[in-house]
């Protein structure tokens, strides 16, 4: 997925789920009622469409992307010395 989709899909989601938390005429704030209880719940589905976001693997042209330039990973290399 792309990082433009991602944070798309992403504020979609934190945007639905904020104005059902939070809206009066809603059915989670009428079976919510505390403030701190809508905040909790809004951290834990954020944090799993984070997590959930972070852990998708990349479509193979991304990953190609990944692997080359300034996007390389240069875990366990040594680094260059050459000018």
């Amino acid at each position: 997925m792309s990082e433009l989709a991602a944070t798309a899909l992403m504020l979609l989601a934190m945007t639905v789920l904020m104005r059902h938390l939070f809206h009066p005429g809603s059915w989670l704030h009428a079976h919510l009622p505390s403030d701190g209880l809508r905040l909790l719940v809004d951290a834990v589905v954020s944090g799993a469409v984070v997590a959930a976001l972070i852990a998708s693997p990349p479509r193979p042209a991304e990953r190609r992307a990944h692997e080359s330039g300034g996007h390389r990973h240069l875990v366990g290399r040594a680094p260059s010395t050459r000018p």
